[in-house]
């Protein structure tokens, strides 16, 4: 069973690119497949196959450059979104710095135009997510580009930036069980760390920068705490930065629906520790148009199932010689 609107994503696709294959000295071909791993879950991939094509003859299917190379997409959750707001296509394939297609200053039809990033060609079009490709030698730019938005530009870098959360470590560890009414004490490692990108079109020079602003830690029993990437467990005194959480009921593997005490959070691995690290994102851009501005935030998130354990105390009567 193909899903009709993964048909649509790449149908848009060559729509598009065809009508400008049409008339240029190259020929493009986007090919697609679907699986059906359930009734929630779709496997979908395609492949981008270009091609020089001769005066008045048709487009090559042989050489190295005619060989599409597939890219598989991993699995999604309900029906795909289409949209121009994904990261350009990776891995689509290497061109020679003679093609014809990088000659185009708008390569994908009016308003489309070329722009650098981590060493990539790539061409944007509003209607498309795009196409990257790996150029063999360096090619300089297009000459008469068309000028382009910075904005534009900054927001398809800010799309390529990891914004890497790290992973939540915890003492007690989430392998011995924390206890309750005793602190546990929660951080990332590696701390997320400010991560930027420079990418260039148009004669435009844009770098993008994102900063770790804060982060919102949830602990799985309601508990919350807004704060920073916490600190590693050194000692027994709080210091500045540290985050850390008390729970007051216990939540192991199989208490719930056996133990009526437990929370109704209580999962089947323990609590759901989360952090969602909140990023600001600001670019800069240098050349026609010299601006700076800020650009949506992002949220990134980890987590780690997290056991707590209770040490019962009990008051027994007694006396001299028992």
């Amino acid at each position: 069973m193909r899903p009709r609107r993964v048909i649509g994503i790449f149908g848009a696709v060559g729509a598009l690119v065809g009508a400008t294959c049409a008339t240029a000295a190259y020929a493009l071909n986007v090919g697609f497949y679907s699986q059906q791993l359930d009734r929630g879950h779709a496997r979908i991939g395609g492949s981008v196959g270009v091609s020089e094509r001769g005066s008045g003859s048709p487009a090559s299917s042989g050489g190295p450059s005619a060989a599409p190379v597939r890219t598989p997409a991993p699995s999604v959750s309900g029906p795909p979104s289409v949209g121009g707001t994904g990261t350009p296509l990776q891995g689509v394939r290497t061109l020679p710095s003679n093609a014809a297609i990088l000659r185009n200053p708008s390569p994908l039809g009016a308003g489309s135009f070329w722009f650098t990033a981590n060493g990539q060609r790539c061409a944007y079009s509003a209607k498309s997510n795009g196409v990257c490709f790996n150029v063999a030698t360096g090619a300089p730019g297009p000459r008469g580009a068309p000028r382009v938005d910075p904005r534009v530009l900054a927001q398809l870098a800010a799309q390529r930036l990891t914004l890497s959360p790290g992973q939540i470590v915890a003492s007690p560890s989430s392998r011995t069980t924390g206890l309750t009414g005793a602190p546990s004490w929660f951080w990332l490692a590696p701390a997320p760390a400010t991560e930027s990108l420079t990418v260039t079109g148009g004669g435009e020079r844009v770098t993008v920068t994102a900063v770790p602003s804060s982060v919102v830690w949830t602990f799985g029993d309601g508990g919350q705490v807004d704060g920073g990437s916490g600190r590693p467990y050194g000692n027994r005194t709080a210091g500045a930065g540290s985050i850390q959480h008390v729970y007051g009921t216990r939540c192991l593997p199989g208490d719930q629906g056996h133990d009526p005490y437990v929370l109704s959070s209580c999962t089947a691995d323990g609590y759901q520790v989360g952090a969602g690290v909140e990023w600001t994102i600001s670019f800069q851009a240098a050349g026609p148009i010299a601006t700076a501005g800020g650009l949506a935030p992002r949220t990134t998130s980890t987590g780690i199932a997290y056991p707590v354990d209770e040490v019962r105390s009990f008051l027994i009567s007694g006396g001299a010689g028992r």
